[in-house]
């Protein structure tokens, strides 16, 4: 009787509170996969909201559950149908859309720019300098950083650039340095959008953070609360997983340690939270790590975040695998630290290559065993 009661908007607002609270319920999620399956569903969910995050918001349950709440079953076929879907959503949508000709001139920021690295298949990949902004809907209008949407319309042609969030595939902190998303047609920010709902999209990171981390690979799960401008450690918050490697140590005034980092998630300051909360905290962060500001910044000029690697697929399946080593200002703030730099520069690589692949290890043993023990299902648990 529920099965026919329920229409394809309640059965996908059902699946994302159930997945939103940690709770994978098989039952349910296998008679609302039936039910989305019927011919018609899926574009009843496209046809009541244009952006697609109907549709997304149903990806992003399913794989949820399975990468975190120990869903068994496989969701593969129902998967993809919903990617076909986004794609024919972000088709339509470019057909009413017009391509934004290439404004004549960036604004000069004073500093360095952001670069085009990659650009294919309707995905860009772009180097953000630190300073710039990810903007976006949540954008404050009383922001004086620069914004990349402005470096966007002056190098690319672009139907998605003045939308809502000017396709761009997630955000990085306006201190932090690395590789960003752009999207450059509807259907291309449709297909990227899945990607990332899906937990397909690929993020690396590199930071330098206080203390001794020990050796080894580390698994961070939390519960992550966005509070005002930032996000907390709490008991019922949303699950939160990165992957931690140490790829040296330095020991100065004080110990520090230079991480490999990868997101499962990508909550808000999700790293910085992460670290902060196991003593921790990234050098020059004034939100998580305060106490440690005025010494940090008597050799580092801004927050140690860099994003280093970014892997997706473009909209003609080809895959994008795309890095960037620290850029000149974190090199030399590193370098003041101590003679102990160049060898930890020279690690980096092998152990952004050990991470990827220890990464993908764990991930596979998940998928493979679907323990059904939600987070635990994570080994070398760093609490």
């Amino acid at each position: 009787a529920m099965q026919s009661a329920l229409s394809p908007l309640e059965w996908a607002n059902s699946l994302w509170g159930l997945a939103n609270a940690g709770i994978n319920e098989p039952t349910f999620f296998e008679m609302a996969k039936a039910q989305l399956s019927h011919p018609g569903a899926l574009e009843s969910l496209a046809a009541q909201n244009s952006s697609g995050a109907l549709l997304a918001n149903v990806a992003w349950a399913f794989a949820y559950a399975a990468a975190l709440l120990g869903r068994q079953e496989n969701d593969d076929e129902f998967l993809q149908s919903i990617r076909f879907a986004m794609r024919r959503l972000g088709a339509e949508m470019g057909r009413r859309s017009a391509v934004k000709a290439q404004s004549s001139m960036l604004p000069d920021s004073g500093g360095e720019a952001p670069r085009l690295e990659h650009h294919s298949g309707g995905v860009a990949v772009i180097y953000k300098p630190p300073g710039w902004e990810v903007d976006g809907s949540e954008t404050r209008q009383t922001s004086k950083a620069m914004r990349l949407s402005d470096f966007v319309a002056a190098s690319l042609a672009s139907e998605t650039v003045g939308s809502r969030d000017h396709g761009f595939g997630g955000r990085l902190d306006v201190a932090s340095s690395g590789l960003v998303l752009h999207a450059a047609t509807h259907q291309a920010l449709m297909d990227l959008r899945w990607q990332q709902d899906t937990l397909r999209v690929e993020r690396e990171y590199l930071a330098l953070v206080h203390g001794f981390v020990e050796t080894g690979l580390r698994c961070l799960d939390d519960r992550l609360s966005e509070t005002e401008g930032g996000s907390s450690v709490t008991q019922n918050g949303r699950l939160s997983r990165s992957w931690a490697l140490p790829i040296g140590h330095i020991a100065a005034s004080s110990p520090y340690t230079l991480l490999a980092v990868s997101i499962l998630t990508g909550r808000r300051h999700q790293i910085r939270v992460q670290l902060s909360s196991r003593g921790h905290p990234v050098v020059c962060d004034g939100r998580y790590g305060a106490a440690s500001l005025s010494q940090d910044s008597a050799w580092c000029s801004r927050l140690f975040l860099h994003r280093s690697r970014l892997r997706c697929m473009d909209l003609n399946s080809k895959e994008l695998d795309v890095q960037a080593p620290l850029p000149a200002d974190l090199l030399a703030s590193l370098e003041l630290l101590g003679s102990r730099a160049p060898e930890l520069l020279r690690d980096v690589d092998r152990c952004l290559g050990e991470l990827r692949l220890r990464v993908r290890e764990e991930r596979q043993k998940v998928a493979q065993r679907r323990l059904g023990k939600g987070v635990h299902a994570c080994i070398s648990l760093w609490v």
